[in-house]
């Protein structure tokens, strides 16, 4: 029996055909049906003789034709019908000639038979071959065959012809699995393509964009029973520390060991993603606060669970919440980065859910030379082109991006400048202070990087002094105590 299962999946079974690539082919074999029918009943009644039982028949591959243009049956059986109508057409055309000539026809259906890539129509039409055939040779055979040798052995020319038609399937059976194997593994390239385009290398989690298109797909959703929907934000407390003292293959385990872990935390359904660094995110669709904090509380024992790792580094996290039914995915996100921010501060290894009490009713400005500022954003637009075109020529490898929490520090940055007045001084909002000072050292960190390269030729844009005189009142301010910042509300 397997030996037996093994050969029939040698045989196409026209699955790997799409529905819409399957109904153009359909197509193409109703008109070439439609045009057989057309043509043999002309040549008929064209003919000095006129072929009273040829017209009607070619009636019947006509109305086949018709029929299975409509969506009335299974695929399988509408190939099936369309297949016999063609060899109908073969087999009137044939008696119409009477010219051993005339069987061509036969082999030239059998591509467009080939479209199908299915066994069943090709084993209609060999059905309806043989029949004809074996008929024929056995009882008149001066209806179909006008050569001499032919009248003379029916049978042997009848076998021939049977054996070639077979043998002209075969190879078109060789033909289809190859395609299929060819798209087989096309499709899997395809997939494995999608798979990394929409999810973390390391850790095998969603990435950004997969966790924006899921949490954007779930606020969409207007079924009564999933219009709440909830965002956690998670930041693993101590994962600099393994970094530092273990290196960032140790970091490498304990990101892949956290994502384990989230996992297990979540519905059939959620999204968990890896947002950057050690940061990341839950959507939880249809969760209500009270489910979002159950699943957050869930989150913060099991990373507590693994309290050190190594002997090293205590690791725990901080989660913040947001809870909406009708927020942007960019308001979302933003309530639940405060609510990350509000839990880190007060003392990490918790979860705080977003209020609107934690929106800021203020924030840290300083006075700036807005000259100077926008110099510097525009020296950072161009840096950032100068490092992309860098990559596309091969003069730098693609590099992995910089924290998260850093990115949407320096867009918030960037969006202030560009806020600012025309005047010649003006106070620059900034963002959470944790958050600048994060950014402060990871930005000096590229800028070193960047000016290395530049030195080397690799980089072409220069830090102009207006940008460097900016930066420094920027790092001299952020780096000063809080009360050194003034206050705006």
């Amino acid at each position: 029996m397997g030996r037996i299962r093994d050969a029939a999946w040698l045989l196409p079974q026209g699955k790997g055909v799409p529905p819409e690539d399957w109904q153009w082919r359909h197509h193409v074999v109703v008109v070439a049906i439609l045009a057989g029918a057309v043509g043999t009943a002309a040549f008929a009644a064209l003919d000095d003789h006129v072929h009273w039982a040829a017209l009607a028949g070619s009636l019947v591959p006509f109305l086949l034709a018709a029929a299975v243009l409509e969506q009335w049956a299974t695929r399988r059986v509408r190939a099936a019908l369309a297949s016999a109508a063609l060899i109908l057409i073969a087999i009137l055309a044939v008696h119409v000639f009477g010219t051993i000539e005339a069987h061509f026809l036969f082999f030239i259906m059998i591509p467009l038979v080939a479209l199908y890539e299915d066994w069943v129509p090709f084993a209609t039409a060999a059905a309806l071959v043989i029949v004809h055939h074996g008929l024929a040779a056995l009882s008149d055979p001066s209806s179909v065959y006008n050569h001499a040798d032919a009248l003379q052995s029916p049978v042997k020319w009848s076998l021939i012809h049977i054996v070639l038609f077979l043998a002209m399937c075969a190879a078109s059976v060789v033909h289809w699995n190859a395609n299929e194997r060819t798209r087989t593994v096309e499709r899997a390239t395809r997939d494995q393509l999608r798979w990394l385009s929409l999810h973390d290398p390391l850790t095998g989690l969603a990435n950004r964009m997969a966790v924006e298109e899921s949490l954007e797909a779930a606020l969409a959703d207007t079924h009564p029973e999933r219009r709440s929907v909830a965002l956690l934000m998670i930041d693993i407390d101590g994962f600099k520390q393994v970094n530092d003292t273990l290196g960032h293959a140790a970091g490498d385990r304990v990101l892949q060991d956290v994502a384990g872990r989230l996992r297990a935390c979540v519905r059939p359904g959620d999204t968990v993603g890896r947002m950057g660094g050690d940061e990341f995110a839950i959507v939880l669709p249809g969760a209500d606060q009270r489910a979002a904090s159950t699943v957050a509380q869930r989150i913060v024992a099991r990373i507590a669970s693994s309290a050190r790792y190594a002997g090293e580094a205590e690791l725990g996290a901080s989660v913040g919440g947001a809870v909406s039914t009708a927020d942007t995915p960019e308001t979302l996100m933003q309530h639940a980065d405060l609510a990350l921010y509000a839990a880190k501060r007060s003392g990490r290894g918790r979860f705080i859910s977003y209020s609107p009490v934690l929106a800021p009713v203020g924030h840290d400005s300083l006075l700036v030379d807005v000259a100077d500022a926008r110099a510097w954003a525009q020296y950072i637009q161009e840096l950032r082109a100068d490092v992309a075109s860098a990559k596309e020529a091969g003069r730098l490898p693609a590099q992995a991006r910089g924290p998260e929490s850093a990115r949407r520090t320096l867009e918030a940055l960037l969006a202030a400048i560009d806020q600012l007045q025309d005047q010649p001084e003006a106070h620059l909002l900034l963002p959470e202070r944790n958050a600048v000072e994060e950014f402060v050292f990871h930005h000096d960190m590229v800028q070193s990087w960047a000016e290395s390269l530049t030195d080397e030729g690799l980089l072409s844009t220069r830090q102009p002094a207006a940008a460097a005189r900016f930066w420094g009142g920027v790092k001299a301010r952020i780096t000063a105590q809080p009360t050194d910042l003034a206050r705006t509300d």
